[in-house]
């Protein structure tokens, strides 16, 4: 290469050091989100519908939580979805999965909330909820139960795979999150859950916001 091919790429050197690309990031896929919300059961009408009156709860505080999300406007993605609608293709990803629930039981005097998370997974952010939504909700429900109490909990469809009918995880997040709110089945609870459902809603997107700001 001649001299004039040196200056040439020298030039463009010095070009190219005017610009600062140390604030560039790649664009995040269209199924990545900082956080997905999932509102238990929500959208079925057939199967796994949830306990009586279990949709109607997860429904109406997902729609509270995206209403003061949507004033906020936070600046982490986030997406509030139902029980199936995932975005394509599949897994989804995110940093944080929280879905929605409330427990049920044929005792109508069976009570406590409880956590889920994926076995192995880091359970950090479903204690930040759970820690502070103790307090929230304590009295009336009496107590925590343990985490991952029932196979449903543990083994929640959104994380496991379902061989041999399914290949594809649905979520893959960096911490994963299910929080049975009470026992919908049982009469105080469910009367507390559905009249505190705004402050439960302030509750978790106050927590969500400064998880993100950590």
């Amino acid at each position: 290469m001649g001299a004039g091919g040196y200056r040439y790429s020298e030039a463009i050197i010095r070009l190219m050091n005017q610009f600062d690309f140390k604030g560039y990031q790649e664009p995040k896929p269209s199924n990545y989100f900082d956080i997905i919300i999932q509102m238990g059961h929500v959208g079925r009408t057939s199967g796994a519908t949830g306990a009586p009156g279990e949709m109607a709860f997860t429904q109406a505080l997902g729609d509270a939580m995206a209403e003061l999300l949507e004033k906020d406007q936070p600046d982490f993605s986030y997406r509030i979805m139902g029980a199936d609608n995932w975005v394509t293709p599949q897994p989804n990803r995110c940093k944080v999965f929280f879905s929605l629930h409330a427990d049920g039981n044929n005792n109508p005097a069976a009570t406590g909330f409880s956590l889920g998370y994926k076995p192995g997974s880091d359970p950090a952010f479903a204690y930040f909820i759970a820690k502070s939504y103790r307090q929230l909700a304590i009295p009336p429900i009496s107590h925590q139960r343990a985490d991952n109490y029932t196979s449903g909990l543990a083994n929640y469809y959104a994380w496991t795979l379902d061989p041999p009918r399914r290949t594809v995880h649905r979520v893959i997040a960096d911490y994963y999150s299910l929080l049975e709110h009470g026992f919908i089945t049982n009469p105080v609870e469910r009367t507390w859950m559905t009249a505190n459902l705004d402050k439960i809603a302030r509750h978790h997107v106050k927590r969500v916001r400064e998880w993100f700001k950590k």
